[in-house]
C-alpha cells in the first residue's frame, strides 16, 4: 500500500523570477486600467480645482522727495490704504472689501530708485490690469489731496497678463498613476495567490506522491479533459488513486 506525506499546501510552490514577470503579463491589462484610471481621476481632480492666477504690473515714479517731508515708505503704505482701495472698487463697480483688495497688491521700491512698482494678482487677467491702474490713479489723487504732494506721475501703465503666475501641475497626476500601477502589480500577486491550479511537474509530484510518467501534448488537452474521470494504479504497491477525486476534494 502506498505510503506517502504530502508537503504540498495552496499557495506555498515556489515562486522565481520568471514566475513573477509571468504574474504580471498575465493580469497586465488590470495594471494598466489601474494606472490609467487612477490618473484620470486625479486629472480630472486637478483641472476641476485648478485657479489660474493672473499677475500685472503698473508703474509711478516719485519725481522730488527732498522738499517735502514724505518719505517714499510713507507713499508705499499710502498705495494700499483702505481708502484707495475702498475707491477703486468703487470705480471698478466690484463688491470687494478694502482689505480683500489690499491682500491682492504688492507694492515695491526698484532698487532704492524714485520708482514704485505696484503689482496686482486676480483670477482675471483683464480685471488685475484695471485694478492696479486704478489704484495708481487713486494714489496719485490721494497723495495730491492729503499730503499736497503733487511729485507723482504715472510711468508705466498695466495690461493684462495672459500667461497665469501659477501653471496647472500634473505631479498629482503622474502620483496617482503610480500608485495604481503598484495597486494593480499587489493585486495581481494576490490574485495568483488565491489562484491554487498545480502549473508545474513537481508540484504534482510533491502532492500526490507519485511520479509523473507522461505529458498531454497542447493540443489534446481539451479533448482529454472533457472525458469521464479515470482511476490510475500507482506504481508502488499498487495503490489505486482517483486523481480527479482527489483534486476536487483539494479545491482544484
Amino acid at each position: 500500500m502506498l505510503n506517502h506525506k504530502s508537503s504540498y499546501t495552496p499557495g506555498s510552490r515556489d515562486i522565481n523570477l520568471m514566475e513573477y514577470i509571468q504574474v504580471i503579463k498575465k493580469r497586465v491589462i488590470l495594471i494598466i486600467l489601474l494606472a490609467v484610471a487612477f490618473g484620470g481621476l486625479a486629472y480630472y481632480y486637478n483641472n476641476m480645482t485648478y485657479s489660474p492666477l493672473y499677475q500685472t504690473s503698473t508703474r509711478v515714479i516719485i519725481t522730488s522727495t527732498a522738499s517735502t517731508d514724505v518719505s517714499m515708505k510713507t507713499l508705499m503704505v499710502m498705495m494700499k490704504d483702505p481708502t484707495v482701495m475702498e475707491q477703486v472698487a468703487a470705480d471698478l463697480g466690484i463688491e470687494r472689501s478694502p482689505q480683500a483688495l489690499s491682500s491682492q497688491v504688492t507694492v515695491e521700491q526698484l532698487d532704492e530708485s524714485q520708482v514704485l512698482s505696484l503689482s496686482v494678482t486676480d483670477g482675471d487677467p483683464v480685471l488685475a490690469a484695471a485694478i492696479a491702474n486704478a489704484t495708481a490713479e487713486n494714489f496719485k489723487n490721494q497723495a495730491r489731496s492729503l499730503l499736497a504732494f503733487e511729485a507723482v506721475q504715472l510711468l508705466t501703465e498695466a495690461q493684462p497678463n495672459y500667461g497665469p503666475i501659477n501653471p496647472i501641475s500634473n505631479r498629482l497626476v503622474y502620483i496617482a498613476a503610480a500608485a495604481g500601477f503598484a495597486l494593480g502589480i499587489g493585486l495581481a500577486f494576490f490574485m495568483d495567490t488565491l489562484d491554487n491550479a498545480i502549473r508545474k511537474e513537481e508540484e504534482i509530484e510533491t502532492y500526490l506522491g507519485i511520479p509523473v510518467i507522461g505529458e498531454i501534448p497542447d493540443g489534446r488537452k481539451k479533448k482529454v479533459l472533457k472525458q469521464p474521470r479515470k482511476k490510475v494504479t500507482s506504481i508502488k504497491g499498487g495503490e489505486t488513486i482517483d486523481i480527479a477525486k482527489k483534486a476536487v476534494d483539494s479545491g482544484r
